[in-house]
């Protein structure tokens, strides 16, 4: 329940910064320009689904972190900061040489790893102690 309640208020949060990300931008002072189309996609790019998945993510890590499994909780903040957010924004900026939309693209994709991992945990940890989803 939890999940699904930050889930929903993330959703509506992204919808506001994609309908408002010009607006928010220009709170910053950034005039019209280069600077100021880069930081909209910045905040287009990461601003986007992969909310959902920050916040199923933490949801998970959250309970992970309560039924006694720090570990778990490590190894997906390495996941998703090193494995794939450092990774794939060294692969995507660099070597196939997409600049600074690769690395948007990877701090966007970094969250997703991390949240699945933490879903199939939930689930192995409601079955394998009996609990019904749910309830």
């Amino acid at each position: 329940m939890g999940a699904r309640l930050n889930i929903g208020v993330t959703l509506g949060i992204q919808v506001l910064i994609q309908l408002l990300a010009p607006a928010i931008v220009g709170l910053y002072g950034l005039a019209q320009g280069t600077s100021f189309d880069i930081a909209v996609l910045y905040l287009r790019i990461t601003c986007s689904v992969n909310g959902l998945f920050y916040a199923a993510m933490y949801s998970f890590d959250s309970f992970a972190l309560g039924a006694g499994s720090p570990r778990l909780v490590l190894a997906n903040s390495l996941i998703d900061a090193f494995a794939v957010r450092f990774g794939l924004a060294f692969l995507l900026s660099g070597a196939l040489g997409f600049g600074y939309v690769g690395i948007f693209v990877a701090q966007a994709a970094s969250p997703v790893i991390p949240a699945l991992i933490g879903g199939a945990y939930l689930r192995h940890w409601t079955r394998s102690h009996g609990v019904e989803r749910g309830k």
